[in-house]
């Protein structure tokens, strides 16, 4: 089965409205109809209620209960506590985008550490839902409930949306079902956000609240194009800014976890980096709207087919890179057998080249902190490879060895900890555990995940 009938799209919804002119009369009006006016005529009326009242049957509201683990505080020379956890009840927002299989796409944060997970439908029926598969890393979830004579949502064509097109959002913002608001695309491909591994938002400033996630991004053809995620990071609530992951992306991930359970990443065999001001300029590049090649394995697709560190990247099948983050975002819904059509400025010229992703997969280089400034000396670090079952699920670093008796291990580090995030700054490659270590600021906190578990590493203390 693929994936472009899993999401099956249906008949567009919505026809173009159109106004009639009423035709005025050529000749001069009579005097006497000067002194007794007629009542102006009704304007007509734009509305999106037609629009809307066939697309809301496919949106559903999710009730979730569960358990979460509450991160457990690692003082120096304290012996580690056992974790605590703390029930919760949530929700959120899905959309139908399978009726015969009774699939629905939502986020993976609104089903997250979930134990029942219940489905409310538009037209007042419940039914409890399965857990079909989640890929944190995009932050889509599929779920699925036994019901008939489900409404599925039509699925667009993400990649067609312009700034400026008008969308609509619909879901459950607190509790409130079936609730729809208007607005315009902002911007497209937007990423370096830090809600998720893989960004490649649409940014809409229709109003978008807690509860809405989950929910439609719909177009005035009623299509789906996009599942609305997050607003922005100032406020809980609606700031004018809120982002959906684009149905093109959604689509492909909600087929693999369909089919396999997870989404199944490979690798290109190489890694990226932000393009520096020098580089943009040696290169005769306008801006520096592009990614940079940092390191290739051996033995790689990228390897073979000649690509070196200081390739720089300036767009995938079609689409321009504007920075590492984008070009990852573009990365992060292909799968092993996925080819891409890359563009590499080299220093020989621009070059265009075919890599297949690949599950022949290599580890990222292990680096260690020798010299100790904030208690890390004696760690080492590496990023979280394809290899790793930690891909594409969690951001971070895992520690592949601490020293006995070194500072790192005095700070309460162990082996196979994963380091998320340091004095609240997330962690996503091992170079800049490196750079902590030399900071003349010192590190107050490091929030950590060990087996599961969730750990908050006090330093100095």
């Amino acid at each position: 089965m693929r994936y472009s009938k899993l999401f099956a799209p249906i008949t567009a919804i919505l026809g173009v409205l159109g106004f009639s002119c009423v035709a005025m009369a050529s000749e001069p009006s009579p005097p006497e109809s000067r002194l007794a006016r007629p009542a102006a005529l009704p304007l007509p009326m734009v509305s999106f209620a037609q629009l809307i009242e066939r697309a809301l049957p496919a949106v559903v509201s999710i009730r979730v209960t569960g358990e979460t683990l509450v991160p457990v505080q690692l003082r120096q020379g304290d012996p580690p506590a056992e974790p605590t956890r703390r029930p919760f009840r949530s929700g959120g927002s899905g959309v139908i985008v399978n009726a015969e299989l009774g699939l629905i796409a939502t986020n993976h944060h609104v089903v997250r550490d979930a134990v029942t997970i219940e489905v409310g439908l538009h037209d007042g029926r419940e039914a409890p839902a399965t857990l079909i598969g989640v890929d944190s890393g995009t932050d889509v979830a599929m779920i699925k409930i036994d019901l008939k004579d489900l409404t599925p949502m039509p699925i667009g064509n993400s990649s067609q949306l312009r700034v400026g097109d008008f969308v609509i959002a619909l879901g459950n913002p607190f509790g409130l079902e079936g609730s729809a608001s208007a607005g315009i695309v902002s911007g497209l491909k937007r990423s370096g956000i830090g809600y998720d591994i893989y960004e490649s938002f649409i940014q809409v400033d229709a109003a978008v609240n807690p509860g809405n996630s989950g929910g439609a991004l719909v177009n005035l053809d009623g299509e789906l194009v996009g599942i609305n995620t997050a607003v922005g990071r100032q406020s809980g609530g609606s700031v004018g800014i809120a982002f959906a992951i684009p149905i093109n992306m959604a689509r492909r991930v909600g087929y693999q976890l369909y089919k396999h359970g997870r989404m199944r990443r490979g690798s290109l065999g190489f890694e990226t980096t932000d393009l520096s001001p020098a580089l943009a300029k040696q290169h005769s590049l306008p801006n520096r709207r592009a990614a940079l090649v940092s390191r290739v394995a051996p033995g790689s697709p990228a390897d073979v087919a000649g690509v070196k560190p200081g390739c720089i990247i300036v767009a995938v099948n079609g689409f321009p890179v504007r920075n590492s983050n984008d070009f990852i975002a573009h990365f992060g819904s292909a799968v092993v057998g996925d080819e891409l059509e890359i563009d590499f400025v080299k220093p020989t010229g621009t070059q265009k080249l075919r890599l297949t992703v690949t599950d022949q997969l290599t580890d990222p280089p292990a680096i260690t902190v020798s010299r100790d400034v904030n208690g890390l000396g004696g760690l080492t670090v590496t990023s979280i490879g394809p290899r790793s079952p930690h891909y594409g699920q969690v951001r971070g670093v895992v520690v592949t060895g601490v020293e006995p008796d070194g500072p790192a291990h005095s700070s309460g580090l162990r082996a196979e900890d994963i380091i998320q995030s340091v004095n609240e700054l997330t962690i996503s490659e091992a170079g800049q555990i490196s750079e902590f270590a030399n900071y003349a600021v010192p590190i107050s906190r490091a929030r950590i995940t060990r087996a599961g578990t969730p750990y908050i590493v006090e330093f100095g203390r």
